[in-house]
């Protein structure tokens, strides 16, 4: 047997926290994700827990699955009632079932990057007082070589 085992390697630092979030369905996905209007998720969005940040993306855990390319909104909150710190459109990258009691976590990657998201994800990490590797607390812009 020669070759990789599919092995993925990330881009950019995961900072691990936990955050009140509030997931909702992005137009684009539509026709791939169809919420019942009976649940009232499709107005008030679904309940969710942001479990790492990092400059490429969230890492959302749910109790709903979404699927792999679904296009979503993420609002994060400074508490359970709290106000929202963080706005941004991800997409689904990867699915994982996290147990038999409908839990699953969303790898996530932002759909438009840039200057003003990377401030944004600073500001965030800043407030929640999250550092990454050798105490750097801030993401870093990509360099080009």
């Amino acid at each position: 047997m020669s070759g990789e085992i599919g092995l993925t390697f990330r881009r950019f630092e995961r900072r691990r926290l936990e955050l009140c979030a509030r997931v909702t369905v992005d137009a684009a996905s539509s026709a791939q994700v169809r919420l019942s209007a009976q649940t009232g998720l499709k107005e008030q969005g679904l309940s969710a827990v942001v479990v790492d940040v990092s400059e490429g993306g969230l890492g959302v855990r749910t109790g709903l699955f979404l699927p792999r390319k679904a296009v979503l909104h993420v609002s994060i909150f400074d508490g359970p009632d709290g106000n929202v710190i963080f706005e941004e459109t991800v997409r689904v990258q990867r699915v994982s079932m996290l147990d038999r009691a409908a839990s699953y976590l969303l790898g996530t990657a932002f759909v438009e990057r840039g200057p003003d998201l990377l401030r944004r994800v600073n500001e965030l990490l800043r407030r929640c007082g999250v550092e990454g590797q050798n105490g750097v607390a801030m993401a870093q812009e990509p360099r080009v070589a």
